[in-house]
This record gives C-alpha cells, structure tokens and sequence, in this order.
C-alpha cells in the first residue's frame, strides 16, 4: 500500500507480448519452413556477393596499381634508350665539327612528340652550346647530377623528366646532351 492508502499498481509483463525476437522468428519458420528457407539462402547468397565484391575490388585495384608502376618504369628506360641513341647521332656529327648538323638534330628531335627542349652543355664550365629554347643560351648549368654525368641520368622534374647524357670523345667529354620530356 501507498503512503495515501491506496493499493500499490505492480506491472506483470504478458509473456505472450513481450516475447523475444529470436522467439518470433523460430515460430515464423515453424509457420513457413518454405519461405524460411528462400530467406535464409537469399541472405546468405547476398552475404557471398558482398564479400566476393569487396575482395575483388582491392584486387583490382592492387593489380592496377602492380601495372601502372610496370607502366612506368617501361616507359621510363624506353625513354632512356631514346635519349642515348638520339646522343650516339649528336656525337657522330660532335666528332666531325658539324655544329649545325647537331642543331638540326635538336629541332628535328624536338618535334617528335613529347620532347619539351633539347640542350647541348659544354663539360667544362656548364655553359649552354645549343638548344632549342633559345633563351638557354649562353646560360649555365648548375646542377651537378648533370655535370658530372658519366652515363645516362635521369632527373624528375615533377611533370617532366630530364636526362642528361655525356658525349664522349676518344680521350675526353666533348659536351652532355640534355633533353626534357613530358611525363
């Protein structure tokens, strides 16, 4: 009893009401074993495709990235051998004194696609022989990756890449072709 005399109200649960969920579900499937079934494999059919998805997508995409380095890298030696043949024409005419044969080279070579300037650098001090820009002339190299070339090297400049390749004489450099390329 209450401290005013009335009767104390207690609330009994109805069993029944106030069943749980899994008990609900175990009297649908009693019910309809059939439809139960179709749910059930739906789900789990459902389940598979989601998980099969997700794992082939970071497949895929470890797979893409694999490739986009290949990619690359195959780009990047062709590119070398590029430039190291382009120099074995530019040393050839370097031997002979043909100072305008190799100027022909460079605008030649700079209109075949992707090459942004071509560069002929005397060892020596740096200083800037031919290019196809020519407000390189008579400028200097200060980069000492480049000067001190004794094969093929590569700089990336970000969106663009520059090899630097020595031009060799019998007994000395006789300059380093420089070209850019776009990547």
């Amino acid at each position: 009893m209450n401290s005013d005399n009335r009767p104390a109200i207690q609330f009994v649960p109805d069993p029944d009401k106030n069943s749980s969920g899994l008990k609900r579900v175990l009297g649908f499937i009693k019910k309809k074993p059939t439809l139960s079934v179709i749910l059930i494999a739906l789900l789990i059919i459902l389940g598979l495709w989601g998980f099969m998805s997700i794992k082939t997508n970071r497949t895929v995409r470890k797979y893409e990235s694999t490739m986009a380095q290949q990619r690359d890298s195959l780009n990047t030696y062709h590119l070398k051998n590029n430039v190291r043949i382009f120099t074995w024409a530019v040393r050839s005419e370097l031997t002979r004194g043909n100072m305008e044969q190799v100027e022909q080279f460079f605008v030649n070579y700079l209109q075949t696609g992707r090459v942004v300037r071509v560069m002929l650098v005397d060892p020596n001090d740096g200083s800037i022989i031919i290019s196809t820009n020519k407000k390189d002339l008579e400028t200097k190299i200060s980069d000492s990756a480049i000067l001190s070339a004794t094969s093929i090297v590569q700089v990336d400049m970000g969106t663009s890449y520059k090899f630097a390749n020595p031009v060799m004489g019998l007994d000395k450099k006789l300059g380093i072709v420089v070209v850019e390329i776009e990547k």
